[in-house]
This record gives C-alpha cells, sequence and structure tokens, in this order.
C-alpha cells in the first residue's frame, strides 16, 4: 500500500484521515473526513487505503503474532497505562465507552435523589410548654426594656451633647460673626 505523504494534504489531515481508518477519531473529525472525501479523489483514496490496513491490523488473530512482539506490547502499553491510571481516566473511559450504561447510572441516581428530596417528610412542629413560653416572653420584655433605655440615652446624648454643642455652637458663631459683620458694615455705611 502507498502511504507517501501528499504535497497537498497537511499533516493534521492525514492524522485525522488514520484517527478515522482506525476508528479512534471523534465525531466531528469523522464528518470532517467524509465531507472532504467527497469532495477530494485524494482523501477518498487515502481514506480507503487506511481502512483496509486497519481492517488487517485488526483480523490479526494474537496467536499467529509472535510472542517476542505480544510481549513488547503488553510492556510499552503497561508502562503507558500505569503511570497515566487516575480517577478522571477511568471515568472519562467509562462515560465514553459505555454511554448508555452511565446515562442509566446518572438518570437512577437522579431519580434516587430527587425522591427523597420531594417526598421526605420534614416535621417542623415543636411543642413548647406553658412555662417555656412564659419564659420567653419574659426575656423579650426584657429586651424591648433594653433596647427602649438605649434608645433614650441615645436621644439625650444627641440632643444636649451633639447637637448643642458640636453642631449648634459652631452654627451660632458663624451666624453672630456674619450679624457683626454686617453691623460693622451698616455702621461704615452711616459715617461716610
Amino acid at each position: 500500500m502507498n502511504y507517501e505523504k501528499s504535497s497537498n494534504l497537511s499533516e493534521d489531515i492525514i492524522n485525522k484521515i488514520v484517527s478515522v481508518a482506525y476508528k479512534d477519531a471523534g465525531f466531528s473529525d469523522r464528518l470532517i473526513i467524509k465531507y472532504l472525501s467527497i469532495r477530494n479523489p485524494e482523501i477518498k483514496k487515502l481514506l480507503k487505503e487506511y481502512k483496509a490496513t486497519a481492517a488487517a491490523v485488526r483480523s490479526i488473530d494474537p496467536d499467529e503474532c509472535p510472542e517476542k512482539v505480544l510481549m513488547r506490547v503488553r510492556d510499552e502499553l503497561n508502562t503507558k497505562f500505569e503511570n497515566r491510571r487516575t480517577f478522571l481516566l477511568d471515568l472519562y473511559s467509562v462515560v465514553f465507552t459505555k454511554p448508555l450504561a452511565s446515562a442509566a447510572a446518572v438518570s437512577i441516581m437522579l431519580i434516587a435523589i430527587l425522591s427523597v428530596v420531594l417526598f421526605q417528610k420534614v416535621e417542623t412542629t415543636q411543642n413548647f410548654s406553658r412555662e417555656e413560653i412564659e419564659i420567653a416572653d419574659k426575656q423579650v420584655k426584657e429586651s424591648i426594656v433594653i433596647l427602649s433605655n438605649i434608645f433614650n440615652r441615645t436621644q439625650e446624648t444627641l440632643e444636649k451633647d451633639i447637637l448643642s454643642s458640636r453642631v449648634g455652637k459652631p452654627i451660632f458663631e458663624g451666624i453672630n460673626l456674619v450679624n457683626n459683620l454686617f453691623k460693622e458694615g451698616e455702621k461704615n455705611e452711616t459715617t461716610k
């Protein structure tokens, strides 16, 4: 089979063709290559050749391969996958290799969660004794008296200390200053 790199095909397109031929490509890549193969006979020919090679590779029985080759492949794959075993890789492989099973599991979990949340009876009735109600009433009255005292003190402080000495005094001084200036201005006008 002729696998010479075509001068007008990019490396990316050739990689996608190989992925499609070996059925490793994603859905979008398969659509792209399918569309390109319809429009470009060279891509169509190359895809056909790679598909034939992929079929030949898949048809090889492991018993036909020499044991030495199989051991090298196993060793190479084990070292690659032993280093990359993670929870995310396992989750990825389960979700994308068996989407129906994962969709069913997620659906069952969602139904279980929703049924527990929606159908669970929450009893919020609380029984209080007469003594507890009287104690709470007394505490509320005491806190209202305390707040009333605080507000009264605050009002007295605001009216007596703050407004009269800190706000009113400078205002009165300013008004007296303006009055004095007017009085001096009237004296100067009458003397002219």
